[in-house]
């Protein structure tokens, strides 16, 4: 209810028939009059959600047992994340949307947000390949990598994403003993972030503020 009325006040310098009008609709600004009772009566937090996943792999194996062992491969994933999110609210007093235009049109911009109602889709393809070589009888020496590219987009929202990482391995392992194995290993490897819907969204709702009502210096 208060950042309804806190970004009015921030548009009130380019749309001053806004405040006006949602008071001449029923809206009450308890940011002019703390003892007003507050506009938003009830609000509901309305969450539906879907995933869809298809992964593919191929993978080559060196032949035999021999000094020389290599696997190699190629990894497919594509990745469909849905989530719905809606806020029903209530006011106080009652108004009807037929009658009172402006005041919801100013809620709604808050709390049905497009951003809030999104598709992530994650296109992920990786190559990888890996050789190990017996230096003696008890000693083997293991060198990687693994190439990733990734595109990450979201529809009703202009935030995206692409990269494309390079993880390397190296691996050591000794046998001093019958049924004893001691290794090291050391890689790295990455896991795709999201995106920070909330910050594009706050984007929308403070573009066309700025100059218009704080004077560029």
């Amino acid at each position: 209810n208060g950042a309804v009325q806190f970004f009015a006040l921030l548009r009130a310098a380019q749309n001053p028939a806004e405040i006006p009008t949602m008071m001449a609709e029923g809206m009450q600004f308890s940011i002019f009059n703390p003892a007003l009772p507050t506009n938003l009566l009830g609000l509901n937090y309305d969450n539906t959600s879907a995933s869809q996943r298809k992964v593919a792999e191929l993978r080559f194996l060196s032949p035999g047992d021999g000094d020389w062992r290599w696997t190699a491969g190629l990894f497919v994933k594509n990745s469909d994340d849905f989530r719905g999110n809606f806020q029903p609210y209530l006011l106080r007093p009652p108004l009807a949307r037929a009658t009172a235009p402006v005041t919801y049109a100013a809620f709604d911009s808050l709390l049905r947000e497009p951003a809030n109602t999104h598709r992530d889709t994650l296109d992920e393809i990786s190559a990888y390949g890996e050789v190990t070589h017996d230096l003696s009888e008890s000693l083997e020496l293991t060198l990687g990598a693994r190439v990733t590219d990734m595109e990450q987009s979201i529809d009703n929202s202009r935030a995206q994403t692409s990269d494309t990482v390079v993880s390397p391995k190296l691996g050591i392992a000794w046998r001093p003993a019958e049924g004893t194995l001691t290794y090291f290993n050391i890689t790295t490897g990455f896991r795709p972030g999201n995106l920070n819907l909330a910050m594009d969204f706050n984007a929308r709702v403070f573009e066309g503020f700025g100059d218009q009502v704080i004077p560029a210096t």
